[in-house]
This record gives structure tokens, C-alpha cells and sequence, in this order.
């Protein structure tokens, strides 16, 4: 069964019901496309690069929470040996 649009009349259905106004779109006002055209390329490379960054912050910080935690367990292992 085809899609109603907005000029059809005939043979509606009452659990269809009647979408007046509504032009075929399946969007239901949220454009997510937009946001980058409005936006440019300059913001984009922005977000980008801040992205880059905060990855790089995230591996550096996990990386120095695997050093404290192999110290720990040094200092630990260095602890049973002196006892």
C-alpha cells in the first residue's frame, strides 16, 4: 500500500487518521544534515581537531594509570621481600 500525501482524500482510513500538513517526510522536524552545511568547514575541522586532542588525552592518562598501578604492585612485591 502506498504512502498518503498530502492532496489525498480518497479511501482514508480511520487508524491511518488524517496527517494534515504533513508533506511525505519521515523527519518529524529533526534535520541532522543541516547542522554541518550551517556550520562550514571551519567548525568542522575544529571539532575535529579538539576530538584528536581529547583522544590523546585519554590515552595519556590511561597510560599513566598503568604505570601507577605497575608501581604499586612493585612496591608491593618489594614489601614482601624485605619481610
Amino acid at each position: 500500500m502506498r504512502k498518503k500525501r498530502k492532496g489525498d482524500d480518497e479511501g482514508k482510513d480511520r487508524d491511518e487518521g488524517d496527517h494534515r500538513g504533513d508533506d511525505g517526510g519521515d523527519d518529524h522536524g529533526l534535520d541532522y544534515n543541516d547542522n554541518e552545511d550551517e556550520e562550514g568547514n571551519g567548525e568542522k575541522e575544529k571539532r575535529k581537531k579538539m576530538m584528536k586532542e581529547v583522544k590523546m588525552k585519554m590515552k595519556e592518562m590511561m597510560m599513566t594509570m598503568i604505570k601507577m598501578k605497575i608501581k604499586k604492585e612493585q612496591k608491593k612485591r618489594m614489601m614482601v621481600l624485605w619481610r
